[in-house]
């Protein structure tokens, strides 16, 4: 038994693999804050860690304190961080949308005589 299914498919149904400018951005500032996500949230793992087994050492404790508030504070920036981005992509390309269908438009209302 053969396999006939692989590119000539791909090629026959007219998937499509391009991408705007906008939407590689888009993904490569989700990816980027993504794996930032990730890493805080290791932090965050490790300094209730180490905060529980600080065993009453004021050092340690004072340590994963430190470091917890730090990624609290790291993890609002990603999230405000990502909001802001999703915001103006999405406002960009609205804009330029909104731009295009008005030039249309305008070019349909010169040909009606």
């Amino acid at each position: 038994m053969a396999f006939t299914t692989g590119l000539s498919d791909a090629a026959q149904n007219n998937y499509s693999t391009t991408q705007t400018l906008g939407q590689l951005i888009g993904m490569l500032i989700s990816a980027v804050l993504g794996i930032l996500g990730v890493i805080l949230l290791v932090l965050v793992v490790y300094a209730g860690f180490l905060w529980m087994t600080a065993a009453g050492d004021d050092k340690k404790i004072k340590k994963a304190k430190d470091i917890l508030a730090s990624a609290v504070v790291g993890l609002i920036i990603v999230v405000a961080s990502y909001s802001i981005s999703t915001f103006v992509i999405g406002a960009l390309q609205g804009t330029a949308n909104g731009a295009s269908n008005i030039s249309n438009q305008n070019s349909v209302n010169q040909q009606q005589p």
